[in-house]
């Protein structure tokens, strides 16, 4: 399984799984010249912006361990953009990742952990 297609299966994976934890799914794969966010939900209170990681092997670490800060800075410029886009005046908002473990051949996910508040402004 190619990267691409193990990222979307993963992101795929993830919309399917997040209603059952009480998310509702707003946006999928929002884009700007800044950088991309996965999946945008309402969590309870709050707006949530996801980074979904997948990884077949944890040699390299999980997934959830490649958001570097280089990462989190490059969604936090995101996840302001699509705040000021959508004029979202004092809104909760947290940024959560899934680390997905995926079987490498067919795909399946064989693990999944969400991790809220992952990082912070």
């Amino acid at each position: 399984m190619s990267r691409i297609a193990r990222g979307k299966n993963a992101e795929d994976e993830a919309c399917k799984i997040l209603p059952r934890y009480g998310y509702k799914i707003v946006e999928r794969n929002y884009r700007t010249r800044a950088g991309e966010i996965d999946i945008i939900a309402r969590h309870k209170n709050d707006l949530v912006f996801i980074e979904v990681r997948a990884r077949s092997r944890d040699d390299f670490g999980t997934g959830q361990e490649t958001v570097n800060f280089r990462k989190q800075e490059k969604i936090k410029k995101t996840a302001l953009a699509y705040i000021m886009e959508k004029d979202l005046k004092d809104v909760n908002f947290r940024f959560d990742v899934i680390g997905i473990t995926l079987d490498n051949e067919t795909g399946v996910p064989k693990e999944l952990e969400i991790f809220q508040n992952a990082f912070s402004m």
